[in-house]
């Protein structure tokens, strides 16, 4: 797995805190920088110094580009007050988010050869959650509940970053068989 060239970018810059010839640096990068092969670099970046600001999802408009991006501002770890997304924190993760360090998380090896690969989507079935609401509240000829088919739609990042809110149709199982615990 290989890094965006932005992150070549922050390494050079975290380098140069580092071996003194500045003392803090702030770019902007693609919000891939959160993870990947990508992180890495911000994982440096918190070992030799610290992230003292960050932006970890912005849009930006221009010129026709739509995009998000993340802003980081690294130092050498001597600025004491942290920033994340407009509000103080005590420290910002690698990941750019605060609190439990989820990048530090470890397969266990208790685990192992017993997980399951979970469920897959078999189509594109994808539903965002402004229409999932309102095809909830809509009525069906033979006085179903479109709940038999609509169903959250999670994967790992919806966990371990900022939840997507997606919701998909699932002709597998009824509302009833997922509330009694099938799934």
């Amino acid at each position: 797995m290989a890094a965006d060239l932005c992150a070549y970018w922050h390494e050079k810059a975290r380098v140069h805190v580092e071996m003194g010839r500045s003392r803090r640096a702030g770019l902007l990068a693609t919000q891939g920088i959160r993870g990947g092969a990508n992180r890495r670099v911000l994982e440096r970046i918190a070992e030799s110094g610290g992230i003292f600001f960050a932006r970890s999802d912005d849009p930006w408009v221009l010129s026709g580009a739509n995009v998000h991006i993340s802003f980081i501002g690294q130092d050498d770890g001597s600025e004491t007050e942290r920033q994340l997304d407009g509000r103080s924190v005590v420290s910002v993760n690698a990941n750019l988010t605060s609190g439990v360090d989820l990048t530090r998380a470890r397969r266990l090896s208790e685990n192992r050869d017993i997980a399951f690969v979970g469920d897959q989507k078999g189509g594109p079935f994808d539903v965002y959650e402004q229409v999932a609401t309102a095809m909830l509240a809509w009525p069906n000829p033979d006085g179903r509940s479109n709940a038999d088919v609509l169903a959250p739609w999670l994967n790992g990042e919806d966990l371990t970053r900022r939840p997507r809110h997606m919701w998909v149709i699932d002709f597998g199982l009824s509302a009833d068989d997922r509330r009694g615990g099938i799934v």
